[in-house]
């Protein structure tokens, strides 16, 4: 192996170990404050009834993402 090629594969490996190395694994905190007022004890308290009221095991299961993708044609 030439020792361009050598190189270029060495590169790569580094580019790799990078990007690897640069993955969170899911346990950084998010920056983000999500809007609203905090939940009151009523509304948990509510919620907490509600959720032992509706058991929905089914569709709690599912762990579903949709994405739609709607194109505009210009016409009214």
């Amino acid at each position: 192996m030439s020792i361009i090629a050598r190189s270029i594969r060495w590169h790569i490996h580094l580019m790799l170990a990078c990007a690897v190395a640069a993955c969170g694994g899911h346990n950084t905190a998010s920056n983000v404050q999500a809007p609203g007022i905090e939940g009151t004890a009523k509304t948990r308290l509510l919620e907490t009834a509600a959720a032992v009221v509706q058991k929905k095991p089914p569709i709690d299961a599912l762990n579903v993402y949709l994405d739609g993708f709607h194109f505009y044609n210009g016409q009214i």
